[in-house]
């Protein structure tokens, strides 16, 4: 049978192979539109969460990609003056033993550090928020390497909103959990009350 050479320059774009190529020929492949960067790969939307959902889904963090950052958009809340955190999946949702701090400061002047020393039920991201129309809002939660067994679990993440007193508040801050099995999963609750609506999306670094 005879064999199509390729030259050692490869495929031009829409080039067409028209005669049979044994596989002990094919050296080189052209690919496009092959990018590294960010990967959306699973976006939510709240309604009345209230701390027991499944999160992004089973095994939504694997060891595809070893960075991963969340984004949550436009987050409201159903009680005044609540917080949201973040829960882990290491085999089954892990809802005690987390440490975490949290600074943020206001328009208003003010300057609030709170924090938890291996003792609470989930990672406080947001605090303070109100529920009055426009209160909502946003953060950034990024991790690494969670599918490894070799670190215990963290996050770090910054985020912004207006709180119960209208004023607008910058935070950022650090949680973790003493567990160094694989992370699989993450959801969000409030502390009271429910989050009444907000965008909840995940993201995987292509390399």
């Amino acid at each position: 049978m005879a064999l199509t050479k390729i030259t050692a320059g490869g495929l031009a774009d829409n080039s067409v192979v028209t005669a049979s190529v044994a596989d002990s020929q094919v050296t080189l492949a052209k690919t496009t539109g092959v990018q590294a960067g960010w990967k959306k790969l699973v976006a939510l939307t709240a309604s009345s969460w209230d701390g027991t959902e499944s999160g992004f889904g089973a095994n939504s963090i694997t060891n595809t990609y070893e960075e991963y950052m969340i984004k949550g958009g436009n987050i409201q809340i159903g009680a005044d003056e609540s917080q949201v955190g973040v829960q882990f999946y290491i085999g089954s949702w892990v809802s005690v033993g987390y440490e975490w701090f949290e600074f943020n400061s206001s328009t208003g002047g003010a300057t609030v550090s709170a924090q938890a020393d291996g003792n609470a039920s989930y990672i406080q991201i947001l605090r303070s928020m109100g529920n009055d129309s426009g209160e909502s809002g946003d953060f950034t939660i990024m991790l690494s390497n969670p599918s490894a067994t070799d670190n215990d679990k963290r996050i770090y993440f910054t985020g912004t909103g207006y709180d119960s007193g209208t004023a607008l508040k910058y935070h950022s801050g650090i949680g973790g959990v003493h567990n160094d099995a694989a992370m699989t999963n993450m959801r969000f609750l409030p502390n009271q009350g429910v989050i009444s609506s907000g965008e909840f999306t995940l993201y995987g670094l292509v390399n």
